[in-house]
Formats: structure tokens, sequence, C-alpha cells
């Protein structure tokens, strides 16, 4: 049985909240997706029907329940497939990455091999975020609304997380 050891540096740790902040990111902007979409469905209908959803709607709502609304208001299917995949990983590092941590042992082969992990999550969750970007922006192109200061939209963001 390998001895555990513990890192003499935060790297691992610093790691697991690095991904997870970047996973916010992504929750984050499927809100202000969301949000933008009801936004336009009520300037469209909303003098029409009644229409009360709002961003507001989904503060507090779940990743899972976030992406199954998701796509009722999205048609990109692989976007939305990377999604699902996304959700397991997210919910992994915020239920799961420390108890195995504890659990399995720190040794350094353990760490490398979740850090390695951690960090194509990192890149993909990226990618993620600069996708759901472009679709804010498509929404917002069809609401006449083309401007968007990304720049702006990232900080806010963060701020928030």
């Amino acid at each position: 049985m390998s001895e555990k050891q513990f890192p003499e540096d935060n790297s691992f740790h610093l790691a697991a909240a690095s991904a997870l902040s970047t996973c916010q990111l992504v929750e984050h902007f499927v809100k202000f997706y969301l949000s933008v979409t009801h936004q336009l469905i009520d300037e469209k209908v909303g003098k029409q029907i009644p229409y009360h959803f709002s961003g507001e709607d989904y503060e507090d709502i779940p990743l899972g329940g976030l992406l199954k609304t998701f796509k009722k208001l999205n048609d990109n299917v692989d976007l939305q497939s990377r999604l699902e995949i996304f959700r397991k990983d997210r919910n992994w590092i915020a239920h799961q990455l420390f108890a195995d941590y504890f659990k399995t042992g720190q040794t350094k082969e353990h760490q490398d091999k979740v850090l390695e992990r951690l960090g194509k999550i990192e890149v993909y969750t990226s990618k993620l975020i600069a996708e759901l970007m472009l679709e804010v922006k498509k929404v917002r192109e069809a609401s006449g609304k083309p401007e968007l200061n990304l720049t702006a939209l990232l900080q806010k963001a963060a701020d928030e997380i």
C-alpha cells in the first residue's frame, strides 16, 4: 500500500478551486442565456399574452434544471450534449472530488491523475463559455440589440462568483 503524501503546496486545492470557478462561470452564462431569451420572448409576445418569466426565475435552480430549460430554448444539440457532459464533471468536482481524494489517498500518482482531469475540464469549460456567449449574441441579434460588451459581461460574472 502506498504511503499517503500531503502536498507541500496548495496546488491540488488551488486547481480544484480554479476548475470549480470556471464551472460556475458556465452556469452563470446558462442563466444569462435564459434571461436574455426570456426578455426577447417577453418583448415579442408580452403585450398579447401574459408572460411573466425572467432570468430571476433561475437564480436558485440546480444545474440540471437549468440545462433542461436551456434545451427547450436552444436548438444547438451539440452544445446541449457537451453541457450534459459538463454537468457530470461539475458535479464530480463539487460533490465528489475531495471525498475521493481523502478516501482513496493523497498519493502523488492520484494527485497527478486528478490534476490532469481538472486541467482538461478547465479547458473545455472555457470553450463552453465562449460558445454560450455566441448563443447569447444570436438571441440579442434576434432582438435587434446585438451590442454585447463581453469584457464587462465576463467581469460581472467573475464578480458574482
